[in-house]
């Protein structure tokens, strides 16, 4: 149970009950409904309920005004029980310290740069009530925290309209065209998933007619209309998997998933530690010399992959797959004659 968590939880239980006019609460019913709050809030039977010395504890701090309200517990000794001598007293609103406000200040601060970000979120109403009661005029969020701008995006206005397509499950009649294509095309698609990736953002679903797993680019879309046929079902594992088991977001056609291993040079193996390229890398140690180590991933090799490996120019070499060794130095050999020109 999340240390943070269990106090309020008993906090907002103890005022539950004390709140119900006319009845006194016995110090062991407020500890057995504490106990139950407990357990169905964190979903585990084996929670015990409150002992009698975090039950005193509660009310003391509940009563202090340290949680930002002074509760009007009283203990009636005629009748044996806990009341509320002011039956109209509310915690609602107040369970947060000085600190809670300041952190939730500086949270709404982040959550208004983000809203010009991923506008689909409509988040303009419920982020300006929210800093009308938290404004703090002396924090300068820029001064302290900056966010990489990624407001040129294209593509960006169709955001709203796919976000609800993808929450209603509606199918859609996408019309797009690719760098490659001299006229654009209108498939069926059944959308799933809304991908940010190098500063763009892509769509991910299901291509009805080829019955395939498609990712679109959102500034090569020319716009979007509902369709009247049935989603296709998401396929199994497919936000647990489809984009963690490579880099970026192209999945060639008939691809396979690889094991790749590089070979990394001396002065850059602190860098790779410390900023994998992907999830599964692991450093094979017993390969590990006086000039380099060895990494290796498992992914679908693509196009981001070849442009990340090249990224680290001769302090890399690739040693498999052989396909993939074999690119990348094509790759290299024609960046070559081009500069011997």
């Amino acid at each position: 149970m999340p240390a943070t968590h269990g106090p309020l939880v008993r906090y907002q239980c103890l005022h539950d009950c004390l709140s119900q006019t006319g009845r006194y609460w016995t110090k062991l019913e407020l500890r057995q409904r504490c106990g139950d709050a407990l357990r169905q809030r964190f979903d585990d039977p084996a929670i015990r309920d409150p002992s009698v010395r975090n039950f005193h504890n509660d009310i003391g701090r509940m009563k202090s005004g340290e949680l930002g309200y002074t509760a009007p517990i009283a203990y009636c000794a005629s009748n044996r029980g806990y009341y509320y001598t002011d039956p109209d007293f509310t915690i609602d609103g107040t369970l947060l310290t000085q600190g809670d406000w300041q952190n939730l200040n500086e949270a709404v601060s982040i959550l208004s740069w983000a809203q010009h970000k991923a506008p689909f979120l409509h988040l303009e109403d419920t982020i300006f009530r929210l800093q009308r009661q938290v404004a703090d005029r002396n924090i300068d969020l820029e001064r302290i925290l900056q966010f990489e701008r990624t407001d040129i995006q294209r593509g960006r206005e169709h955001l709203a309209g796919l976000y609800q397509s993808i929450r209603n499950r509606q199918c859609l009649y996408l019309t797009y065209q690719a760098f490659n294509m001299e006229e654009p095309e209108t498939v069926l698609f059944s959308p799933l998933l809304l991908k940010s990736y190098n500063r763009r953002w892509f769509l991910g679903g299901i291509q009805h007619e080829e019955e395939r797993i498609e990712v679109r680019a959102l500034d090569r879309i020319i716009g979007f209309r509902s369709a009247p046929d049935r989603c296709r079902e998401t396929p199994h594992l497919y936000y647990e998997r489809w984009f963690q088991e490579m880099i970026g977001v192209t999945r060639w056609e008939n691809s396979q998933l690889e094991t790749v291993q590089i070979w990394v040079a001396q002065n850059l193996i602190p860098y790779w530690k410390s900023k994998p390229i992907h999830p599964t890398q692991l450093e094979l140690t017993e390969l590990r010399n006086d000039r380099g180590t060895v990494f290796q991933i498992r992914v679908y090799p693509n196009y981001e992959l070849e442009m990340r490996l090249l990224g680290h120019g001769e302090g890399i070499e690739v040693l498999a797959p052989l396909a993939l060794r074999k690119k990348i130095a094509q790759r290299l050999r024609d960046g070559l004659a081009r500069y011997e020109q």
